[in-house]
């Protein structure tokens, strides 16, 4: 039996300033999320074959999908502001079409930084997600996280 113990108020937290421009590496570009994100979360969270892999975190059972999908937008937002957010800054990965993936930095001390990402099943065995993680540490993203 796995048992797990989560706290209902996670706790929030702020990356600092972000990124000055879209990362890319040629192929896979990282941008900051966006209010236009929102409809292309609801439809990833209506879909449970879209959240295979538990790559964002789907909606709670019974939540509006809409009101879910805009949180979770603007969690990844507000991780980049003094506010904090739940999954520290969010990036947007884009690829051949908007919003494939997710890389979520946390802040672990001055000099390291927690990475999580994830895509979505279709875009999976591509390399997409290991380019989002390389350019999610890119110096130039480094350089912008707090002292």
């Amino acid at each position: 039996m796995r048992q797990e113990f989560v706290s209902r108020h996670p706790a929030k937290v702020a990356v600092g300033r972000p990124p000055p421009h879209a990362l890319s590496d040629g192929v896979v570009r990282l941008r900051l999320p966006a209010h236009s994100d929102i409809d292309r979360v609801a439809r990833y969270g209506s879909d449970p074959s879209l959240l295979e892999g538990i790559w964002i975190p789907g909606p709670p059972l019974g939540q509006d999908l809409y009101e879910w999908a805009s949180a979770f937008v603007q969690g990844l937002i507000a991780g980049w502001t003094a506010e904090g957010g739940i999954h520290g800054g969010g990036l947007i990965v884009d690829e051949r079409e908007p919003f494939l993936g997710i890389v979520c930095l946390v802040p672990t001390s001055a000099i390291a930084v927690s990475l999580s990402y994830g895509v979505v099943p279709h875009a999976r065995k591509r390399g997409i997600a290991s380019r989002a993680a390389r350019d999610g540490v890119d110096c130039t993203f480094a350089s912008s996280l707090p002292q």
